[in-house]
C-alpha cells in the first residue's frame, strides 16, 4: 500500500461488471492522496504568544500561568491546550483593574509562584493604567440618566 495511486489510473478494483456481461466503463478515483502542509519557516521561531498584539506579558508565574496587560486591565492567563494559528494556547481566567485583585486571584488560583514574577505584580502601580483616564471615578449610571432626561 505504500505505493502512490495516480487518480485517473484504473485499478482492476475499480472495473465493474454489468449483469449482462459486458464490461463497465473504468472509474477513476475521486480524490488523490492530498499534499501535506508545507511547515511555515518561522514557525519554529515563533514564541508562544500573546493572542492579541494589545496584550503585553506583565509577569510569567510559572509554566501554567501568566499575567498580561491590555488597554484596560490586567488578564491573568492559565495555560489551556497548544497554541495554533488561531489559538495562543492561553484562556482567560481573571480580569482585574486593580493590584490588590490581582494578586488576590493569583493566590486562589496559580498555586507556586515564582519569586521574581511575585514581585513584578508587587510593583504594579495600585490601579491598572487604564487608556482612557477621563472616565474613572465618573459614574456611568449617572451618565446614562441624564443622557435619557
Amino acid at each position: 500500500m505504500s505505493e502512490r495511486i495516480d487518480a485517473n489510473r484504473t485499478t482492476p478494483e475499480s472495473t465493474a461488471q454489468h449483469a449482462n456481461g459486458h464490461e463497465a466503463p473504468p472509474r477513476k478515483r475521486v480524490r488523490g492522496r492530498s499534499a501535506e502542509a508545507p511547515i511555515h519557516a518561522r514557525h519554529h521561531d515563533r514564541a508562544e504568544g500573546l493572542a492579541h498584539s494589545s496584550n503585553q506579558l506583565v509577569a510569567q508565574l510559572n509554566a501554567s500561568w501568566r499575567v498580561v496587560g491590555d488597554p484596560l486591565q490586567w488578564k491573568l492567563q492559565r495555560k489551556k491546550g497548544n497554541a495554533r494559528k488561531r489559538n495562543s494556547g492561553w484562556r482567560d481566567r481573571s480580569f482585574c483593574r486593580t493590584r490588590d485583585a490581582l494578586l488576590r486571584c493569583v493566590r486562589e488560583y496559580c498555586g507556586e509562584v515564582e519569586p521574581a514574577a511575585l514581585a513584578k505584580l508587587s510593583a504594579l502601580p495600585q490601579h491598572h493604567p487604564d487608556e482612557d483616564v477621563s472616565l474613572r471615578g465618573i459614574d456611568c449610571g449617572a451618565i446614562s440618566a441624564a443622557a435619557r432626561r
